[in-house]
């Protein structure tokens, strides 16, 4: 099975869970958790990346590093998919979307992988360690517009 494949798995499983947060009763909230999920999909996509290098480069212990942050980010999307009312389509639309722009960045060779590194790395940190965070940022953006 491939990792698209498993992907993919993962995301019609996933979808069948209840969360353990119902969909948020105000619109601005669930754009928050929903733009949060966005960023989510995209760390995983970044992360499905260097873990592909990875083991293009024979660097096992990073390979694993990142297949481990890879799944445990798409358990949180999971929940945050549900606190936005984001269907399991949409979840895997975002991935592939953002997956196939960073193989592009690639353009074929893992030499490039710094070209991914310097527009994701920092963000998908603050996307695992602190994603209360960045729903609050994308919230304070929708209660600005008001």
């Amino acid at each position: 099975m491939t990792r698209t494949q498993l992907l993919a798995a993962m995301v019609l499983v996933a979808a069948s869970v209840p969360v353990s947060g119902e969909p948020a009763k105000s619109a601005k909230v669930r754009l928050a958790f929903s733009e949060t999920n966005y960023e989510q999909m995209t760390c995983i996509a970044y992360f499905d990346s260097v873990m592909m290098c990875a083991k293009a480069n024979n660097k096992p212990g990073i390979e694993k590093m990142y297949n481990d942050a890879s799944q445990n980010m798409f358990v949180k999307a999971g929940d945050y998919a549900g606190r936005a009312g984001i269907s399991a389509d949409a979840m895997s639309s975002r991935y592939h979307i953002e997956r196939a722009n960073m193989l592009k960045l690639l353009k074929g060779s893992c030499s490039n992988i710094s070209s991914i590194a310097v527009r994701h790395k920092d963000r998908c940190d603050k996307v695992t360690k602190e994603p209360l965070s960045v729903v609050k940022e994308h919230l304070k953006k929708q209660l600005a517009k008001q």
